[in-house]
């Protein structure tokens, strides 16, 4: 049921998950079937790390499957299936919580993984794995066309063993990464013709991804989906269509406000405030759209401040606070801008108000840090 409702609903029903999780947990050690406890555990830290974003905790929990699978006696090919699990579970918590600083003890943790299922003939984890190693590499710092060759091959590697074995979800995932890669090498490649042919395989990696998800029963994770749009938008508003990737954010933010996921919107709003200040926006209400969005944005900060619960998942969420502090300064250099390039249809006054704004939310981060 874990399984159902983490791959069905998400964060969405977060408490469900976890609660079965570890429900199966407990019963299964009481019983003293080991094996079985310590992966309920490994994907109770998946679902924590991905869906939740909850690192510390996600690293707590692969860590208690590690000391329960040293619980086993007899460490046959189920065991090394789990251990191999864990270990890239763990190698993927350090990826997200720590980013470029840990790669080379992520390196050292996917590669004793892929050895361990390769040996049992665990494709699906080989998979799993390939993946894994294909992001860490894209996480290094001063990235160059070599290493996100490398990366795309290791993921096109997970792509081909996940889509012979039917393994769609895996296989959408896989393909926003090679979405990833390929709008990686558009910034990086200098021929124009390289650029057109990457945007074109991001754009199609996307796609397909959505495609794949909506392949399986019932309804995709909703925070799936509108993360590869998300994707797409950003896309057509960094390297194609504007306003094409207008459309499609407009469409993305509309259904975060529904959620009340704050923080997607801010992304989404942040993106938006760019693309609506772009000569090439056909709308005529640009600078109207642009206060408008700016407005969102210090409204959604104010109210985090305003709220008990969404200021601990800044505080304790190293992505979302890095990501308030680049919106954040984004919209103050905007404010900045539209205030010196048009102070007649846009009263000084007014941005001056609202960059006083963006100021005390400053100095409230200042405040809080990350405690993470």
């Amino acid at each position: 049921m874990a399984i159902v409702y983490d791959k069905q609903y998400g964060k969405s029903k977060a408490e469900i998950v976890i609660e079965k999780y570890q429900g199966s947990y407990e019963i299964y050690k009481t019983h003293g079937i080991f094996i079985e406890a310590a992966q309920c555990k490994i994907g109770l830290a998946n679902f924590r790390r991905r869906a939740l974003k909850q690192f510390t905790a996600a690293r707590n929990e692969c860590k208690q499957a590690k000391k329960t699978l040293e619980l086993v006696e007899k460490k046959g090919e189920k065991y090394k299936q789990a251990y191999a699990q864990c270990l890239n579970c763990l190698g993927l918590i350090y990826y997200s919580e720590l980013g470029s600083k840990s790669i080379d003890q992520c390196d050292i943790l996917f590669e004793e993984s892929l050895k361990c299922r390769k040996e049992i003939g665990d494709i699906k984890g080989e998979a799993e794995t390939e993946n894994a190693i294909g992001l860490n590499i894209r996480n290094k710092k001063n990235i160059d066309i070599e290493e996100i060759n490398n990366a795309i091959n290791h993921l096109e590697k997970a792509l081909e063993i996940n889509e012979s074995i039917g393994n769609y979800i895996e296989a959408a995932r896989n393909y926003r990464n090679l979405g990833l890669c390929y709008t990686d090498l558009i910034n990086l490649v200098e021929n124009e013709k390289a650029k057109r042919d990457n945007f074109k395989l991001a754009k199609e990696s996307y796609k397909s991804g959505i495609d794949y998800w909506h392949i399986m029963k019932g309804d995709p994770p909703i925070e799936d989906i509108l993360e590869y749009k998300y994707r797409l938008g950003e896309l057509e508003v960094n390297q194609g269509d504007i306003n094409e990737g207008i459309t499609l954010l407009q469409e993305v933010e509309g259904k975060w406000d529904k959620i009340g996921d704050w923080h997607n919107r801010a992304r989404i709003l942040d993106l938006l405030c760019k693309a609506y200040s772009s000569n090439e926006y056909i709308d005529s209400k640009g600078t109207k759209d642009v206060k408008s969005t700016i407005g969102g944005i210090i409204d959604i900060y104010e109210n985090v401040f305003g709220d008990e619960n969404k200021l601990k998942r800044m505080k304790e969420d190293k992505i979302i606070f890095e990501n308030a502090v680049q919106i954040l300064e984004r919209t103050k250099k905007t404010i900045n801008d539209i205030g010196l390039k048009d102070k007649y249809i846009i009263a000084l006054r007014e941005s001056d108000r609202k960059a006083d704004d963006v100021d005390k939310i400053f100095e409230k981060l200042r405040n809080i840090g990350y405690k993470n």
